[in-house]
């Protein structure tokens, strides 16, 4: 079923032994975890829970912690006008990271309850990427000169996010409210060298170093209450939300000449982006005899302000500038959802929604990010959001069989275009394609025989994609796609289980313009059980015959680039948990904080 009006428009313990006297859903219990992946380079985890309740408090806490190594391989061989660019790049990534949700529930009494609920999250990643490019005059075939990119990086991203929730529950009406505070920093350092050698004599004959500075800060705050009546078949709701979003960006880049920094004041930027979202919304929900009946209308209105200030070089000096743009809004999005239950072994479902996707705010900000002396990313302050309308008619037989016909027509969706500029330079920007159409047919299986388990599920999808960039620019272009995912789980006595899983992708078009090679995968694991299920050991290995590679081509913009990317998919996974104290204490009570929406923007 779509989201209804409600939702976002926008998806060393030892055994503990105590003694109960009435309740057993009271006391405590947790448990600990570690892993180990191994594949081109091993990757470690690490983790424990704790759970805790009385008859009027429940506090929770779960931490892990990550550490590891992974690699890729890319090579993109991109033809313009003239010349012919023939990459490889080898990259190592090291990540480190450490991921805490903690919080309570407190129960006033039979009506009320207060919830907090804190999540944290400290990352830092080094990538080390070593790139060879060979360019290749066209008139001649032969290469002119090799660019050597042998580049590093450090990134460092710290978040907070806080929630403070009301819970009021009395015959039939419930009430929340939520408090949410989102912190997020990130902060990145990168040495980025270009060196170009004669391909004849293997000299270096010329260089350019670059270092870059990308600190970044985001605050987000929100509040929002949902009331729900209860009355016999009828279920009514209304809500409220707001939310402010503040981010700072100052993006530097320097020359590195004999080791000592030179700012280079036209390629760096401070941006400054606010934002605030309001949103009313109504839901209706009746039931009658063989019927569900579901509506709602949500209305959100926007309000953005976009500040970007740096210099460009103009009639032979740096002038300062300053690019502001505001965007004011305001949509409705209604929501439809028909459920017929005539047969108990038989359900129909219609659904209707309307819905928004915004930018990420990292994509709205203007920078030029370097990758090498001809290719860079930047931002677009003239990105807007993408509108989705989807209908769906699906069927559910013998809670086995799923069958889904949907249709969406999404405008001014998200593409990440690959554009040129000064002829042989490349920048990588995400823009809005005109629109796309979208049919597709799916069908879905479960069934569980006495130790065997099948999943099934298969799709086939038709899409078309329409955009006109100017400049004799245009993307036309349809596909149909179809793929298949099996899993089957074996119970082999014992507390024994294994799973195998297949999974195939036919060719098809992503991000637009892009044609990808089909492509499929194998997965394999087996777990065993002790005491009762308090101690367990598995082990997995995820694509066993090592097939998954991403291959992609387009024609766009003057320019041909084809690419294939092999990332570290073919791991070994070994785990081994233990839990601990009393498995009938309930978990703390499953709520989502007023920032999900917001938090998916942040990265």
């Amino acid at each position: 079923m779509h989201p209804s009006a409600k939702y976002d428009a926008a998806g060393n313990a030892g055994i503990i032994n105590l003694q109960f006297k009435k309740n057993k859903n009271l006391g405590t219990n947790g448990g600990i975890n570690t892993g180990a992946t191994f594949g081109v380079y091993p990757k470690y985890n690490a983790g424990f829970s704790l759970n805790y309740r009385n008859k009027k408090l429940n506090s929770y806490t779960n931490y892990n912690v990550s550490t590891g190594n992974f690699d890729a391989q890319n090579s993109m061989l991109r033809s313009i006008t003239d010349t012919v660019f023939d990459q490889h790049t080898n990259i190592r990534v090291n990540s480190r990271a450490h991921h805490l949700f903690t919080g309570m529930d407190y129960t006033i009494n039979n009506k009320k309850s207060l919830g907090l609920m804190i999540t944290g999250l400290l990352t830092n990643k080094q990538m080390w990427t070593a790139a060879n490019t060979n360019i290749i005059q066209r008139a001649t075939g032969l290469p002119d000169k090799i660019l050597l990119g042998n580049s590093e990086s450090n990134n460092k991203r710290n978040s907070l996010n806080a929630n403070l929730n009301y819970r009021y529950t009395n015959k039939g009406i419930e009430w929340s409210t939520d408090a949410d505070l989102g912190m997020y920093n990130t902060d990145g350092v990168q040495v980025q060298p270009n060196i170009y050698i004669d391909p004849h004599t293997q000299t270096i004959i010329d260089s350019n170093i670059y270092r870059i500075y990308s600190p970044a800060t985001i605050h987000i705050y929100s509040f929002k209450t949902d009331y729900e009546k209860q009355y016999k078949k009828t279920k009514l709701g209304f809500g409220a939300k707001t939310a402010v979003v503040q981010t700072d960006n100052n993006f530097r880049q320097a020359d590195v000449l004999q080791e000592q920094e030179i700012p280079d004041s036209a390629r760096s930027n401070h941006f400054r982006y606010t934002e605030n979202i309001n949103a009313l919304y109504f839901t209706w929900q009746q039931r009658f005899k063989d019927l569900t009946l579901q509506a709602g209308l949500r209305a959100e209105q926007t309000n953005s302000k976009g500040n970007s200030r740096g210099f460009q070089y103009q009639h032979g000096s740096f002038r300062e500038y300053d690019s502001t743009f505001q965007l004011h809004s305001l949509k409705l999005f209604p929501s439809l959802s028909l459920a017929f239950n005539k047969h108990s072994k038989s359900q129909w479902t219609l659904n209707y929604s309307y819905r928004i996707d915004r930018p990420a705010y990292r994509d709205l900000n203007p920078f030029e990010f370097k990758l090498d002396d001809y290719t860079y990313q930047k931002g677009n302050i003239h990105l807007k959001p993408q509108y989705t309308h989807s209908i769906s008619i699906s069927w559910l037989g013998f809670q086995q069989l799923l069958l889904v016909a949907d249709f969406s027509y999404i405008k001014d969706i998200f593409a990440t275009i690959t554009d040129t500029t000064q002829q042989s330079r490349t920048f990588i920007t995400k823009e809005n394609l005109a629109s796309k159409h979208l049919v597709s047919l799916t069908a879905s299986y479960n069934h569980r025989f006495h130790w065997y388990e099948i999943f099934i599920n298969t799709g086939a999808y038709y899409a078309k994609y329409q955009g006109d960039y100017g400049l004799g620019r245009h993307v036309v272009l349809d596909a149909y796609t179809v793929n298949c995912n099996l899993r089957q789980r074996f119970n082999l006595g014992h507390d024994w289980q294994a799973e195998l899983a297949f999974s195939w992708y036919s060719p098809s078009i992503i991000q637009a313009y892009f044609h990808s090679k089909g492509q499929g995968s194998a997965d394999g694991g087996i777990r065993k059980s002790w005491s009762n299920g308090k101690i367990s050991a598995g082990m997995a290995v995820s694509d066993i015959f090592n097939t998954l590679t991403t291959r992609l081509s387009s024609h766009f913009a003057g320019q041909q680039i084809l690419t294939v990317n092999k990332e570290e998919s073919r791991q070994v996974r070994i785990n081994v948990a233990y839990r601990f104290g009393n498995n009938q204490v309930k978990p703390g009570r499953q709520r989502k904080s007023g920032l999900e929406e917001e938090d998916k923007r942040t990265r």
